[in-house]
């Protein structure tokens, strides 16, 4: 690369990779410690670069410092820091693969998460202990020891750090990614169990207390971890978005929905025991109906769509249950309104639960980029439901604002829709927030916004290279029709002021300022050329935008670019055929 140094660049010599790598190789099988120290340290630095990492790793060097972190009772502190920090950046060029690493190497690097000595504020054990939970985050996403780490690297283990080590937000975003490690790489029953484990009180508050409450600002690493582990969480419920409904089992909740909203005595809020006062086998396809679902013999048949499938099932018996009153009151207005203005309660969980999971991409493996979390998923223990009860109260406060019909479905459909990713996009902090932000998304708001983006969108779009293009195209035509319809509304007739030979009122010549004739009369001398008026203009701007609007109707949903795409070359021949 000789012929990249610029002239007048100042040249530095130094020793080749290849001659750099034997000397630290050579020190480290030295049997003086002063000497290994050096070059532990000196390889901690050098280990960054590539062409260093390829020599020093064909000389087998990689095998060398296992061999040190296997006997790491000789080394501590420093010596064990330089070690494992150098290990890391050495794997990280890919040149050989993490199944390198054997057991006896995974359960050394976990044991220094027992080390005691490594929970404090010196900056080298937090280096062990760092670059010990990315070695081992690493094995995880990067081989098939799965089985061989979960033996000695625990969740409950994690979470226990988690509450010593307080203090660093370094060390939080690595027990975090650990976690998340062992939940993507386990089987369903293990995901499931470590899952449970994690949405326990004590692990929600270490979250909240340790990790997102203890910083003013979260950097975008540790986002982007919470957002995986929020993920991971949410995607608990992707099995039952996924199943269809059991007619032995889920026949049960049905009923139970019904007794919660029908067989009650006294008043809604003081009420403490469901007391049954009517024939409920006879009502069963009177409840149903009542109660939005559109198979009054089979209900559960209305939950055959995958997704959501039987999710939102679960959803609303547990409105039902948690929330009683509320569900209570949705249900009974629904029965007092008019059959037209109808809000079926079933259907609209269902189209509910459905957009929800859409929203928070459940069934969606965790995206690499992306760092959006949200609190309050992290503060209750059954985090999908939960949300899905302060929207369906939201989708009943919309509907009663809208005074929708059946027939308004889709709209309020996509008025709610818009009302939850505003309200999210304000990062509530809790439900109870969340509630109270959705408040500000009134449907008159909503409508005020769309407007808003409409407008926007047609002012941006009229600066666009092509649609300026397509502006000069069709204006001789507008303009033409414009003089068409003006000459034919004249030769259709209109209203003249009637010129008589017997004028009745005379004029004094001293009121007489002047007298015009021929082609100095104003309205003679613009004959013949170009409208010019203020009526003209405005014609032109409506039946312009209106064409333009019509012939852009395709394109809804497309973002149009502004200057259009380059022109392919020509192919190297034309001998080619297209069979219909």
């Amino acid at each position: 690369n000789r012929g990249e140094i610029q002239t007048g660049t100042v040249l530095k010599l130094t020793s080749s990779p290849v001659r750099t790598s034997q000397e630290v190789y050579d020190k480290l099988k030295d049997p003086e410690w002063t000497k290994k120290l050096e070059a532990l340290k000196l390889l901690s630095t050098l280990s960054t670069d590539s062409s260093f990492a390829q020599e020093f790793i064909s000389k087998q060097g990689l095998y060398l410092l296992t061999s040190i972190v296997n006997n790491r009772e000789q080394y501590v502190g420093t010596p064990l820091a330089f070690c494992l920090k150098s290990f890391v950046s050495l794997m990280d060029h890919s040149i050989v693969s993490w199944d390198i690493v054997d057991e006896v190497f995974i359960e050394k690097v976990a044991s220094t998460l027992d080390d005691e000595s490594c929970y404090s504020d010196n900056n080298v054990d937090n280096t062990c202990l760092q670059t010990a939970l990315e070695i081992i985050e690493a094995v995880l996403l990067n081989s098939d020891k799965y089985t061989i780490v979960e033996k000695y690297v625990t969740p409950g283990q994690i979470t226990k750090l988690m509450t010593v080590c307080r203090k660093s937000s370094e060390l939080h975003k690595n027990f975090i990614a650990v976690i998340n490690a062992l939940l993507m790489k386990a089987n369903r029953q293990k995901h499931k169990e470590i899952a449970e484990s994690l949405q326990s009180k004590m692990f929600r508050n270490i979250i909240l207390d340790h990790v997102i409450m203890a910083s003013k600002v979260i950097n975008n690493d540790m986002a982007h971890q919470l957002s995986i582990l929020q993920t991971l969480m949410l995607n608990l419920n992707e099995e039952r978005m996924k199943s269809l409904p059991d007619p032995s089992e889920n026949i049960k909740d049905i009923i139970e929905l019904r007794k919660i909203a029908f067989d009650f005595e006294g008043d809604v809020a003081s009420r403490k025991t469901m007391t049954v006062s009517r024939d409920f086998a006879k009502d069963a396809v009177k409840d149903a109906r009542k109660l939005g679902f559109t198979n009054f013999a089979r209900p559960l048949d209305d939950f055959n769509e995958v997704p959501p499938g039987v999710l939102a099932l679960d959803c609303m018996l547990y409105f039902a249950k948690n929330h009683t009153d509320s569900y209570i009151k949705v249900v009974l207005e629904n029965c007092c309104r008019a059959d037209e203005h109808d809000c079926p309660f079933t259907q609209t969980s269902i189209y509910l639960t459905k957009i929800l999971c859409e929203i928070l991409k459940i069934g969606e493996p965790p995206s690499e980029d992306s760092h959006i979390y949200y609190r309050m998923f992290f503060t209750h223990d059954k985090p999908f439901e939960e949300f899905f009860c302060s929207c369906i109260q939201l989708w009943s406060k919309s509907w009663k604002e809208m005074r929708a019909t059946t027939e308004d479905f889709s709209k309020v459909l996509s008025v709610v829709r818009e009302q939850i990713t505003r309200g999210l996009s304000m990062k509530p902090m809790s439900f109870d927030d969340f509630k109270e932000r959705l408040k500000q998304f009134t449907y008159a708001e909503i409508l005020k916004s769309w407007e808003k983006d409409r407008q926007n969108k047609e002012a941006w779009e009229s600066q666009a290279e092509p649609i300026i293009e397509l502006r000069k195209q069709i204006t001789p035509d507008i303009k033409e029709m414009i003089k068409r319809q003006r000459m034919n509304y004249l030769m259709a007739g209109t209203l003249f002021c009637k010129i008589t030979t017997r004028v009745k009122l005379k004029v004094s010549v001293v009121d007489i300022k002047s007298l015009i004739v021929g082609k100095d009369c104003s309205h003679v001398k613009e004959n013949r050329k170009k409208m010019v008026s203020a009526q003209e203009k405005s014609d032109m701007e409506m039946l312009l935008g209106m064409e333009i609007k019509l012939r852009l109707l395709d394109t809804e949903g497309v973002r149009i670019p502004a200057k259009p795409p380059a022109i392919p070359p020509e192919p190297d021949n034309y001998n080619f055929v297209y069979a219909m």
